[in-house]
């Protein structure tokens, strides 16, 4: 839109300016949603709609629900298991045992991690799989190998 002039009216980049009033009004409107937009075109007859003015109805598309199975039975149990790595001493493996499942104790910590040591891996225990999950993840948050097998 270019700027220009008329009588008390000033018009500069699709504002408008008048003498009457000290707000500004945009001399045209800008579509804020595709259904503007829509009713802009419906209404404008040199761009073809030449529909009637008023509100357009956009249906939604039909969506048939299905039940979804979850992933994970409630009622199974998974191992948590962690594995041997040369990364970490032996007491800070039991440490980390200790501190992140409840109720373990440091002899039972040692068992799972000497099992560990020599075996290659260690069951640490056996939960449902919301609690062996989190598990799982506070081990390997530590920096503890471990994963999740189904019971």
């Amino acid at each position: 839109v270019a700027c220009s002039a008329r009588g008390a009216t000033w018009r500069c980049c699709g504002y408008v300016w008048g003498s009457r009033s000290s707000s500004f009004r945009m001399a045209m409107q800008i579509p804020n949603s595709p259904s503007e937009l829509f009713r802009q075109n419906q209404a404008d007859p040199i761009g073809g709609g030449g529909g009637s003015v008023g509100a357009a109805v956009l249906e939604r598309p039909r969506v048939e629900q299905t039940t979804a199975k979850p992933k994970t039975d409630p009622g199974k149990m998974y191992k948590v298991y962690i594995y041997n790595d040369e990364k970490h001493t032996k007491s800070y493996v039991v440490s980390v045992l200790m501190k992140v499942i409840p109720d373990m104790t440091k002899t039972r910590a040692t068992e799972i991690m000497e099992a560990a040591h020599k075996h290659g891996s260690g069951m640490v225990g056996v939960w449902i799989f919301e609690v062996a999950e989190m598990y799982c993840d506070l081990l390997r948050t530590a920096g503890i190998q471990s994963d999740i097998v189904e019971a």
